[in-house]
């Protein structure tokens, strides 16, 4: 996964645009070193993931896993 790109150059971006852009990153790289740990955890690859952030108090979230295939022995 990898961060969202900025859409307009750092240059003209504001001091509340540049740090919701790096608080942004830090979050997409937070939550793909979780799911990475997730998928160790249970040998299984996530497929997809979905949370609904209407409410934070009660937030939904929904992990669909895929198997992994077997690891090919190639020599």
């Amino acid at each position: 996964m990898m961060p969202t790109p900025n859409l307009r150059s750092e240059a003209f971006l504001t001091a509340t645009e540049k740090a919701v852009d790096n608080a942004r990153a830090k979050a997409e790289i937070a939550i793909e070193k979780i799911l990475l740990g997730l998928e160790h955890d249970t040998l299984l690859r996530i497929d997809q993931v979905q949370v609904d952030t209407r409410n934070f108090a009660n937030c939904n979230v929904e992990i669909f896993f895929v198997e992994k295939p077997p690891p090919s022995n190639q020599s």
